[in-house]
């Protein structure tokens, strides 16, 4: 440098100048990112696991219930609502110490305290994990009850919104099935009356069980629904179209006898209607609409011949 003029020393010392100072704020902004980056990555996971306590709260307060319902009629569920208190009330414990630390944390996180944030979530995180084994626990002996519970519950709800939709279809059709009208509401009460009987069941009866019976239960709404569907073609095709065009068969066809037997055939299908299950009763019409575009394609190709 000594050889350098003091125009040019000048210039290289602004150059470091520069350069150190260029370095430090590359470095000041780094950290500040990092930084930055950190305490959102802190604020995302104690707020994920704030939630997470909360919805565990929320679902031991509904277990315990449940567990208080089913032990009065079944005592040998009296045990593991004891033992759930007793690990409800650990859980209160962890979650006084949890809950300020959480609210602490989250006033370091806005005044972009770092260090301290750091720290603290340390001791966050050790207590949420004493949390998390105890919910483990509580589960262990749970879980059982309410799967079945919560199966019991959604089909219930579902078959109570199906039966509902059905209700409406129903009424709305009053017209168009006249016949079928009283049944079909006769059958729609029995299955709302069933449907009702599982809050009870589910108090009462092995849950097991009782989730097993509502399963089948959902079958027999989901047939119903399809008889529900195809009841207006059905009562129709019964009671109006077929009867006309046998009786328009049996005065052209040649086979008078044939046709007698299709009307005959007819005739136990309306007597025993009411009576018939769903599936039976539409193969029936099926088959009888086969038999008689057979005969009808029949003499038709007679008549085309003989002309």
């Amino acid at each position: 440098m000594s050889n350098l003029s003091p125009e040019s020393r000048t210039a290289l010392i602004v150059l470091i100048v520069i350069l150190c100072l260029v370095i430090i704020f590359v470095i000041f902004f780094l950290f500040i990112y990092f930084k930055n980056k950190k305490i959102k990555n802190i604020s995302k996971k104690i707020n994920k696991m704030n939630e997470n306590i909360g919805f565990a709260m929320n679902n031991i307060s509904t277990t315990i219930s449940r567990f208080r319902a089913v032990s009065k009629t079944r005592h040998d569920y009296k045990s593991n609502l004891e033992e759930l208190i007793k690990i409800d009330n650990k859980i209160k414990k962890i979650y006084n110490v949890i809950s300020p630390l959480y609210n602490d944390l989250n006033l370091l996180i806005h005044k972009f305290k770092l260090f301290r944030t750091i720290d603290l979530y340390k001791k966050y995180l050790y207590h949420y994990e004493l949390y998390k084994k105890e919910i483990e626990k509580f589960n262990l002996i749970s879980n059982n009850l309410n799967k079945h519970w919560n199966i019991i519950d959604k089909l219930s709800a579902d078959s109570t919104r199906v039966l509902i939709a059905l209700e409406a279809y129903i009424n709305k059709k009053k017209n168009d099935i006249p016949i079928s009208y009283n049944s079909l509401f006769n059958d729609l009460n029995t299955l709302k009356q069933q449907t009702f009987k599982f809050e009870e069941k589910k108090l009462v009866n092995d849950l097991a069980d009782v989730s097993s019976e509502i399963n089948q239960h959902e079958k027999r709404i989901n047939l119903f629904a399809r008889k529900v569907d195809h009841i207006v073609r059905i009562e129709n095709a019964t009671f109006k179209m077929l009867p006309a065009l046998l009786q328009n068969l049996l005065e052209e066809s040649r086979d008078k006898e044939k046709a007698l037997k299709m009307l005959d055939k007819l005739n136990k299908i309306q007597q025993e209607y009411l009576h018939t299950t769903y599936q039976k009763l539409l193969d029936e019409v099926k088959h009888l609409y086969k038999d008689y575009l057979y005969m009808d394609n029949f003499n038709k190709a007679v008549n085309e011949f003989n002309d």
